[in-house]
């Protein structure tokens, strides 16, 4: 049987035990939201992996906290944090995802083996709460991106107030929510489609921003580190941190 999975070639010792827990009957332990996706249902291919990272890399957030470590830092300082940053990111999620690509089990399953039935939600739950908080922060901030830009586009005729900006969040919540509902395969589809666009947007905003100024790329990455004054000093390792 020649199936391509998501990574390599058809492995039927794999497959075989995947069938296998497929076969077993719904308890507690075992539901359809847990079951291991078998090989040949994985439609994700490493170019789909790297969209998506691209996706995770280029955020708004990542804009806004790189702002904020200048004059600490130099440009070049924080370019270089922010490409190690998601560089590491990369590195840890394919040590860690290497048995859920395998046997495509999600992180909550494999847990079990270290953590046991219920201690695997101990480790589960730290993650939910960081993610929640970042869910949080970014579509705040994704949200009120679009209640500028609307108020800008209409010339004013988008109120583009508090109650506005609300309206947009709540809507842009479940937007995100939807799509991630809808399963990997949509979200690996959205992520095709947007991240391109983002790179786009992200070079043209760069290109726009540096002919008003009158700068090249050597007088933006030659910017040396200022005086904080009073301010905070953040270290090139806070930076790789937080970007």
């Amino acid at each position: 049987m020649e199936v391509k999975n998501t990574f390599g070639t058809f492995d039927p010792e794999v497959h075989a035990e995947i069938e296998a827990v497929h076969q077993m009957p719904t308890s507690r332990l075992v539901s359809p939201d847990v079951l291991p996706t078998r090989q040949e249902d994985r439609h994700l291919t490493a170019r789909d992996m790297g969209i998506m990272w691209v996706g995770m890399s280029v955020l708004l957030t990542t804009f806004t906290i790189g702002s904020t470590l200048y004059p600490s830092l130099s440009v070049a300082s924080i370019l270089w944090a922010a490409g190690l940053g998601n560089f590491i990111v990369i590195i840890v999620m394919l040590f860690t995802g290497d048995i859920g690509i395998k046997y495509g089990i999600p992180m909550a399953v494999y847990l079990r083996a270290v953590y046991g039935v219920v201690g695997t939600h101990i480790p589960s739950i730290i993650r939910a709460l960081p993610a929640m908080f970042w869910f949080g922060f970014q579509s705040f901030l994704g949200a009120s991106a679009i209640n500028s830009l609307l108020y800008i586009l209409t010339d004013g005729g988008w109120p583009g107030n508090f109650v506005t900006m609300i309206i947009v969040l709540i809507i842009f919540i479940f937007v995100q929510a939807f799509t991630t509902a809808r399963g990997i395969n949509v979200i690996a589809w959205f992520e095709k489609l947007v991240s391109p666009l983002m790179v786009a947007i992200a070079l043209y905003m760069l290109y726009w921003i540096m002919t008003k100024a009158g700068l090249s790329i050597g007088d933006v990455l030659s910017v040396p580190a200022g005086d904080v004054g009073d301010g905070p000093k953040y270290s090139f390792g806070y930076a790789v941190h937080w970007l």
